[in-house]
């Protein structure tokens, strides 16, 4: 999520003030000390300008395609 935040020329307290939340809340996703629920996640991506996936992916790998293919070569 930083990443992107970052991309966008964004501030914790920029992004939190969009998503109407408090910047300590932003600052506890980017560090995983919380964990956005889904509706949350959604609308951070929207912002952001990306999917939940990605969002996620730190938490939760997301197989690419050519790894999954390597499995059955």
């Amino acid at each position: 999520m930083t990443e992107c935040r970052k991309a966008r020329n964004l501030s914790q307290k920029e992004l939190a003030k969009i998503f109407s939340t408090s910047h300590t809340t932003i600052g506890k996703y980017e560090r995983d000390e919380m964990t956005p629920s889904i509706e949350a996640a959604k609308k951070l991506a929207k912002i952001l300008d990306t999917t939940v996936g990605y969002l996620l992916s730190d938490k939760f790998p997301v197989l690419h395609y050519s790894k999954v293919n390597a499995y059955y070569w």
